[in-house]
């Protein structure tokens, strides 16, 4: 994939989890996109970040208790480790860390 082009489309991409997110309306949750970083924040303080890594052309996941890292493969950010999708992966990291700040399972989908 060209610079252009993974530039484009992980912009898209990080816009689009931001906007998916948001658009879930929790106010227990802030997303917050920056320079290429999309900074996830729960009430409780926990972080999750979603961050572009252009050297790779690759997007990666940090929660607090893992990091992934997703390659472009056929309009698709993928783990290759695990082989989920950026979307899905993020699903459930963010459902367990809102679960854990309200003290209540909850299952939140984004997609992006």
């Amino acid at each position: 994939m060209d610079e252009r082009t993974y530039d484009r489309w992980s912009d898209d991409t990080l816009r689009g989890l931001r906007d998916g997110i948001d658009a879930l309306g929790l106010d227990e949750i802030d997303a917050t996109l920056s320079h290429g970083v999309l900074e996830i924040e729960v009430e409780d303080g926990a972080r999750l970040f979603v961050s572009r890594q252009p050297p790779l052309r690759q997007l990666w996941l940090a929660t607090p208790d893992a990091a992934f890292k997703f390659d472009g493969v056929e309009g698709r950010w993928v783990d290759r480790r695990a082989g989920r999708e950026l979307g899905e992966a993020l699903s459930e990291a963010l459902s367990e860390v809102v679960s854990r700040a309200l003290g209540r399972a909850v299952r939140l989908e984004v997609s992006g």
